[in-house]
This record gives structure tokens, C-alpha cells and sequence, in this order.
């Protein structure tokens, strides 16, 4: 995220002091933008059960399903109008607390598509702890034999076993234009991720991509086309990058 702001800054500003950048950053600040704050899409998400409300996850981990825990023993405040008071003289239910806790444990559960790891422990801090009631209640008195996890990961294994005839990785021309100028550059911009200043300035790949496109549907239908129709096609698609060097961009243009 740093790389890509300092890019973006590189593009637009047209300095590279200090001081210009820094002011940068504090108007996204006051702007509501918090360069700080990444969410990457392939990383794991640490929340509360309230916070996952109406989301839902290939692989959901919920620890600490234990007794004191989850049911919770810190009781909030009494409901506001006590069940002596009410017209039937008795609770709706007989521990609302309880209730509430399980439609907690139930949202925590039905998060996960694929997969749901429910955490517990036997003695923890030397205070002890065991399995949630509400574990019993999904699974059963007989933990272990509700699910042997091992086993079931290795069953998974062997009736998905991992081939090489999947579909080969896509590489794009400017990852190839990154890894010909230096290997290392390579690394950090598409293994790392980082953003980098381009080693194209005409974006040719963008353009060569488009030319290839419209020559492929060309000959779909039959109409293969001349040497001499390549090249109309070429200019036809060709956009300049911004910021190019027209000179760059004319001889990129009429070498390919």
C-alpha cells in the first residue's frame, strides 16, 4: 500500500521532497482515508462474533468455545422489565442470558462455508475450563467421536490429490518486462507486490494486448488479416500511456 501511494504521488505531484509528501498523507487522513489501515484479501481476519454478523468465510476458526466463555459468565445488567412484572407472571424463558448467548454461538457457526474449527480446552491457566455446553448441543455428548479431524483432513487429501494438469499461470508482458530488466526487480514487484516505475513507458503490452485481440476476432471469422492490415490494426489500436514520451511512443508504435 506504501509503494503504491508513493507511485501515485511520483505520477501526480511532480516533486519527490519530503515535505510535499508527507502533506499528502495527512489530507487523506482528514479526508477519511488511512493509508494505515490495508485489508488484503488474502490474509486472515480477526474479529468479534457481533462483527461477523452477516458475513460469511470459506474457513471459520471460533476459539475459546469453552464453559465461562461461550456461554459467558459475566452477566450483563437485568432486562429492563423483570419477569415478576410481566402479565404472565413468569420469564418467557428460563435464563435469557443463555438464549442470547446461544443465538451468539449459532451466528459464530454458520459464518463458515467450507470449513468451521470450534477451539476448546480442557484447563486453561490452570483454572480449567472443558468443552461448551453448546458443543455438546451441535455435536453430541461424545466429542471425540463427532469428528476425528485428522482423518478427515487426510480422506480430503486423498480424494483430491494434486495434479499438475491445472491451468497454467498467466504471466503478463510486463512481469516478463520486469523479470528481462532484473530478476530482483522482478521479486519485488510481483512477488512483493510493490509498485515500481514501469520499465515500459508506452505501456506496449496494453497495446500489443488490444492488437492481438482484434486480429484473433478477425480471424475467427475468417478474416485473416495481411501484413499490411497488421499494421492499420496496430495504430488503430494504439493508446498512448500517459506522461509517454511521443518520440518512445512513435518508434515503439512503428517497431512492433
Amino acid at each position: 500500500m506504501f509503494s503504491q501511494l508513493v507511485a501515485a504521488f511520483d505520477e501526480h505531484a511532480g516533486t519527490r521532497t519530503l515535505y510535499p509528501f508527507l502533506d499528502y498523507l495527512k489530507l487523506m487522513r482528514q479526508g477519511g482515508v488511512d493509508p494505515a489501515i490495508v485489508e488484503p484479501e488474502d490474509a486472515v481476519r480477526v474479529m468479534t462474533i457481533h462483527q461477523a454478523k452477516g458475513l460469511e468465510f470459506p474457513v471459520v476458526v471460533v476459539g475459546s468455545v469453552m464453559k465461562g466463555r461461550l456461554p459467558s459468565t459475566r452477566r450483563r445488567d437485568h432486562y429492563e422489565v423483570p419477569h415478576e412484572l410481566r402479565a404472565s407472571g413468569r420469564p418467557e424463558v428460563e435464563d435469557p442470558h443463555l438464549v442470547d448467548e446461544r443465538k451468539l454461538f449459532y451466528v459464530a457457526v454458520t459464518r463458515a462455508r467450507e470449513l468451521l474449527v470450534l477451539g476448546t480446552a480442557d484447563v486453561v491457566n490452570k483454572r480449567g475450563g472443558g468443552p461448551s455446553p453448546f458443543l455438546s448441543e451441535m455435536l453430541g455428548e461424545d466429542l471425540h467421536a463427532a469428528v476425528d479431524l485428522s482423518q478427515a483432513l487426510v480422506t480430503e487429501i486423498k480424494s483430491h490429490p494434486i495434479t499438475s494438469d491445472g491451468p497454467r499461470e498467466r504471466v503478463s508482458f510486463t512481469q516478463l518486462a520486469y523479470f528481462l530488466q532484473c530478476p530482483v526487480r522482478y521479486k519485488f514487484a510481483v512477488v512483493y507486490g510493490l509498485e515500481l516505475p514501469r520499465p515500459d513507458p508506452v505501456d506496449l503490452g496494453a497495446n500489443v494486448h488490444r492488437a492481438l485481440l482484434d486480429i484473433h476476432e478477425r480471424g475467427r471469422v475468417g478474416q485473416v488479416p495481411s501484413p499490411e492490415e497488421v499494421g492499420e490494426i496496430v495504430v488503430a489500436a494504439w493508446v498512448p500511456a500517459p506522461q509517454a514520451d511521443p518520440v518512445q511512443d512513435r518508434q515503439a508504435q512503428k517497431g512492433r
